[in-house]
């Protein structure tokens, strides 16, 4: 079933992160829907249809994936290679929201092909400003 509103999945472990993303989004009257996951694996079974996101109606595919690039164990990296090798999954726009990248890990970033990075802000005018250009990456932007 397609979703009518654009859907972002925001793979974030970080409980302040997530009320900021969201308050962020409701400062620029977002009208999709936003799904949150704090492990890889959960993101995973999200996309899979696996565990507790089988109900399609209330977990869509989304249209955005956007991801914190430290998260317990694995990086937004890992994910992304896991992503980018699903011919479905890997046309999903990828945006990275982080706090930190190493020079390594951004390395390894560009040859992934994201669409785009970000670094995390605490300053609400700054982070909505974020959050704008990277609305500009939802498939159908008219919807947002």
């Amino acid at each position: 079933m397609e979703s009518v509103r654009p859907v972002i999945l925001l793979v974030e472990n970080d409980d302040a992160d997530v009320f900021l993303f969201r308050r962020a989004l409701q400062r620029l009257r977002f009208k999709g829907t936003l799904r949150v996951v704090t492990f890889i694996a959960q993101a995973h079974d999200y996309l899979k249809r696996r565990g507790e996101f089988t109900d399609e109606s209330y977990y869509p595919l989304p249209d955005l994936i956007v991801s914190d690039m430290n998260l317990h164990g694995e990086t937004g990296n890992d994910f992304l290679t896991w992503l980018r090798k699903d011919a479905r999954l890997g046309e999903i726009p990828f945006i990275f929201y982080s706090g930190s990248f190493t020079e390594s890990q951004r390395q390894t970033s560009m040859g992934l092909n994201p669409e785009g990075f970000y670094p995390k802000t605490a300053d609400m005018d700054e982070m909505t400003k974020q959050l704008a250009s990277i609305l500009k990456f939802l498939p159908r932007p008219e919807l947002k």
